[in-house]
């Protein structure tokens, strides 16, 4: 796959049962070998 980037949710646990949602562009050189990235399309009326 080539190098592209994309927004990611990205889900830290900060401590055990507390979580932390962020959005952050990352790049496909990011994922591991055999990852998938799936496009996803938001239609809002």
């Amino acid at each position: 796959m080539s190098n592209r980037t994309f927004q990611a949710l990205v889900v830290t646990e900060t401590e055990p049962k507390k979580f932390e949602r962020t959005i952050e562009t990352r790049s496909t050189d990011d994922l591991p070998p055999g990852d998938l990235l799936v496009r996803v399309l938001v239609r809002l009326k």
